[in-house]
């Protein structure tokens, strides 16, 4: 009725990207606020980068700001 259910025994690591959407990122950075974010780059603290309508921060930059 049920198949066997397998488990993975080597899972995926997670995939590491050159950018993050910005609420990923608040998240990554131990879920400071969006707010947060701005403000920071309004202060030229960090920077953001567009594409097309959408706010990304690099993997450099969290990692900067992790540090």
């Amino acid at each position: 009725m049920y198949d066997k259910i397998q488990t993975d025994t080597n899972p995926t690591p997670p995939q590491v990207r050159a950018a993050y959407p910005l609420r990923e990122a608040s998240q990554m950075l131990g879920g400071i606020s969006l707010a947060t974010i701005y403000r920071l780059a309004a202060k030229g603290k960090i920077n953001i980068t567009k594409i097309g309508g959408r706010s990304f921060l690099s993997a450099a930059e969290i990692a900067r700001l992790a540090a």
